[in-house]
C-alpha cells in the first residue's frame, strides 16, 4: 500500500498543472541524464529515475520549481543574477536528491519539511539587507535530500 501511495503521489506531482508561465522546462525520465545551460528567468526541472545538471546563467532569474523523484538534480547558480532582490524556488524530492550551488553574495532562506529526509543549507550565511539578493527556497523532502551550498 505504501509503495502505491508514493507512485500515485509522484504521478500527481508530475502531472499537476502549473499556473504560471515557465520559461524553460527540463524533464528527464528513466535512467537518462540531461546537462544543459539555461538562461531563462523561470525554470522547471523534473527528474524521474534520472539525473539533471543545469548551469543557470540568467541575468534576470526570478525562480522556478524542481522535482526529483528517484532521481537527482544539480543546479549551479554561481553565474546567475536575480531580476529583483528576491527569487523563489519550490523543491520537492521523493527518494531523490537536489544540490544547489549559489553565488557567495546571495542570502538563502529555507523553509521546508523533511519526512525521513534532510534539508541542509550550507550556503555562506549573509544576513539579508536591502542590498543583498535573497533566494527563498520552499522545500519538501520525502526520503530524499536537499543541499544548498
Amino acid at each position: 500500500a505504501v509503495p502505491v501511495l508514493f507512485i500515485v503521489l509522484g504521478i500527481g506531482i508530475i502531472l499537476r498543472p502549473t499556473h504560471r508561465r515557465i520559461g524553460h522546462r527540463t524533464v528527464s525520465f528513466a535512467f537518462g541524464s540531461r546537462d544543459r545551460t539555461v538562461s531563462d528567468e523561470l525554470i522547471e526541472v523534473t527528474a524521474v529515475f534520472s539525473g539533471v545538471h543545469q548551469v543557470i546563467v540568467s541575468q534576470n532569474f526570478r525562480g522556478g520549481t524542481v522535482q526529483a523523484i528517484f532521481g537527482g538534480v544539480e543546479l549551479d547558480f554561481r553565474t546567475a543574477q536575480m531580476a529583483a532582490m528576491e527569487a523563489s524556488l519550490d523543491i520537492e524530492t521523493i527518494f531523490g536528491g537536489v544540490e544547489i550551488l549559489v553565488p557567495p553574495h546571495w542570502a538563502v532562506t529555507v523553509e521546508g519539511t523533511p519526512l525521513f529526509g534532510g534539508i541542509e543549507n550550507r550556503a555562506r550565511s549573509t544576513a539579508p539587507n536591502g542590498d543583498t539578493p535573497v533566494l527563498r527556497i520552499r522545500a519538501n523532502a520525502v526520503f530524499g535530500g536537499i543541499e544548498i551550498r
